[in-house]
């Protein structure tokens, strides 16, 4: 299956934009940007893909040790990530 990942980009970015963004809105939104697929971002940082999809679901939050592997995977401050306040 090919994936476009111009149009997921896009969609994603208008609602991480949003003021009413979640940390999974936005997390969703760093994998975009890397151009991963669930799967591959889950192999690539050594946890679940449930994980992943949890976290993007808003369904769980990743603790401390994980939101740590997360900053440094996608190259985002935890500021970011979990309160979406840009430098």
């Amino acid at each position: 299956m090919s994936v476009s990942w111009g149009k997921m980009y896009s969609a994603q970015l208008k609602i991480a934009s949003a003021s009413t963004a979640t940390m999974g809105d936005r997390l969703k939104l760093l994998r975009y940007r890397k151009r991963k697929s669930a799967r591959e971002a889950a192999e690539e940082m050594g946890i679940t893909m449930k994980s992943v999809y949890a976290w993007e679901l808003g369904k769980n939050n990743p603790r401390l040790p994980e939101l740590i592997v997360l900053a440094e995977y996608y190259g985002a401050s935890l500021d970011y990530i979990v309160f979406g306040r840009t430098p």
